[in-house]
């Protein structure tokens, strides 16, 4: 039975191949312009029967072919959907790019505004370093006068020409080589002077105390003036370590004196310093900071007899739950030198030493508090036994 609508050829050949094979065969044919095959049974349908019969096979092929042309339509719509995203992240991943773009961008134009703002900060700098160091005659700096000149007309052509970060940096940077440069010369000359005062007081108190320091005295003086005169940085460094040799000179014979020779440790609760002195000769000089009022540091000669780092130290039992309890604290370095309990030792805690510092809120329990490394130094260079010595008056050096 062949119910799709055709010629019919190809049905009745399969009927007439049937009939020769011995079968019986019945040909149900509509309208069809081909002879009957032979011994064949054949039913005739009319055109309207027939038109009936077509147009139900056709609706029920279509029926059949809905899934498919369902299938074809998802497939369709998944195609476009594959385009659409590929699409999409084609859009994204260009908006992307180009936002990171603007942001690279922006942040090179605020690294290039940041390197043109140093420059012209350190021309500032430099310029002003220069008129410093130019108030005072006798000082050489017409080299470095020349290197600012230079650096400031390459900076002018670099702001005119919208140079590139790296340029601006090269003269930021040789701006605060000048500036660095001239500001060493004047600070070390001014040291120098500072130094030459104290060699002068110590050569005064020297005296008084009947130390004979009558070759020292002249080399103050036959140096005095060679500073007045010396320019250049190397000239100056070369003055000031003569005079710091003069003064250790009168150190040793002063100081020695006055507190004995080998390595002695001198605290003033005045001043609130420490010196350090080796065979009377200043080795270390800091500010510290020593007991409140109401537990002011023990004052006399004593000795260091123990040495710990680190060292936990606990509030004493007496002031367990006061307002002087501290609860436990670790120093780094400890030496205890008075048996109640005073050590000289580092305080983390602690950001400000020297006058001022020794207050009822702000001074310690009676120790003497050293900043963090002048105590790791010291703690390395004080054996068990050296002498310690507190006092309120200045120590003169």
């Amino acid at each position: 039975f062949l119910s799709n609508p055709s010629s019919g050829r190809m049905g009745y050949a399969i009927a007439e191949a049937a009939s020769a094979r011995a079968g019986r065969v019945t040909l149900i044919s509509g309208p069809a312009a081909l002879p009957r095959p032979s011994e064949v049974e054949t039913a005739g349908v009319d055109s309207a029967d027939y038109s009936a019969f077509a147009d139900a096979t056709e609706k029920a092929n279509t029926d059949l072919n809905a899934p498919r042309l369902q299938q074809q339509a998802i497939d369709q719509l998944k195609a476009k959907g594959d385009t659409l995203g590929q699409a999409i992240a084609t859009r994204t991943a260009a908006r992307l790019a180009a936002e990171e773009t603007a942001r690279q961008a922006a942040q090179a134009a605020l690294v290039l505004q940041n390197a043109r703002n140093s420059a012209q900060s350190a021309l500032q700098a430099a310029q002003a370093a220069l008129a410093r160091a130019q108030a005072i005659a006798v000082l050489k700096v017409t080299a470095n006068q020349v290197a600012i000149n230079g650096l400031s007309q390459t900076l002018a052509q670099d702001l005119a020409t919208n140079a590139s970060t790296d340029q601006f940096l090269t003269v930021a940077q040789g701006m605060r080589d000048q500036t660095s440069s001239l500001n060493n010369l004047v600070n070390t000359r001014q040291a120098t002077y500072d130094l030459l005062a104290l060699t002068r007081r110590e050569l005064d108190a020297a005296q008084a105390a009947k130390d004979d320091v009558t070759a020292e005295r002249a080399q103050v003086d036959a140096l005095s003036p060679q500073l007045d005169a010396a320019g250049d940085l190397g000239t100056i460094a070369n003055i000031k370590n003569q005079f710091q040799a003069i003064k250790n000179a009168i150190d040793s014979k002063y100081l020695a004196a006055l507190y004995g020779v080998g390595r002695v440790i001198v605290v003033s609760t005045n001043q609130e310093r420490l010196v350090a002195l080796q065979d009377g000769v200043v080795v270390l000089n800091t500010l510290v900071t020593t007991g409140r009022p109401s537990l002011p540091t023990v004052l006399g000669t004593f000795h260091i007899f123990f040495k710990s780092s680190p060292y936990r130290m606990c509030t004493p039992a007496q002031w367990r739950g006061t307002p002087l309890d501290y609860g436990c604290v670790t120093e780094q370095w400890a030496m205890e030198f008075e048996g109640s309990g005073y050590f000289i030792h580092d305080a983390y805690w602690r950001h400000a030493f020297g006058p001022g510092t020794d207050t009822q809120s702000g001074g310690t329990h009676g120790c003497v508090n050293v900043p963090n490394a002048q105590m790791q130094w010291l703690y390395g260079w004080t054996p068990i036994g050296t002498p310690v010595i507190t006092k309120l008056g200045d120590i003169p050096s």
